[in-house]
């Protein structure tokens, strides 16, 4: 962690892994959209600090590095998804499609919280699992990040 990214090195493994796993073709819609890589075929989050999440996209066969800034500077976790929707409203907005709806986004429903413990007694976690390690990349033990 340093002041220009206050996030440790699990945490942005964290969420790249969630974005990577669970929104790849967001990744792509991001570069295509607000990164300058209209011809993007793929992309996966890279990395990220407190000013940008960074990204690399395929175009033409070969990865370009592409970084897109937050709107402001962010320092808390729970910001990064806020971010990360946004990202992807304005990408679509810039590529003329309508975005799908995400559960980040603040008009969706959101599901009744799952209570039941991170692992159970066998410990086996919701995830298959047995680190207890949270199901989301965002830091929430819900499943619908």
């Amino acid at each position: 962690m340093s002041a220009a990214n206050p996030f440790p090195p699990e945490v942005v493994a964290a969420v790249m892994r969630h974005m990577n796993t669970d929104h790849a073709d967001d990744c792509r819609v991001i570069c295509q959209g607000l990164g300058s890589q209209p011809t993007a075929t793929a992309a996966a989050m890279s990395g990220m600090d407190a000013d940008a999440m960074e990204f690399l996209a395929v175009v033409d066969g070969v990865e370009v590095p592409v970084r897109i800034p937050f709107s402001s500077r962010i320092a808390e976790r729970r910001q990064i998804r806020a971010e990360a929707a946004r990202m992807y409203r304005e990408a679509c907005a810039a590529l003329g499609r309508t975005p799908a709806r995400k559960p980040a986004e603040p008009d969706r429903p959101r599901r009744e919280p799952d209570l039941t413990p991170l692992t159970s007694p066998a410990g086996q976690g919701r995830t298959g699992s047995t680190s207890g390690t949270p199901v989301c990349g965002w830091g929430s033990t819900s499943t619908s990040c």
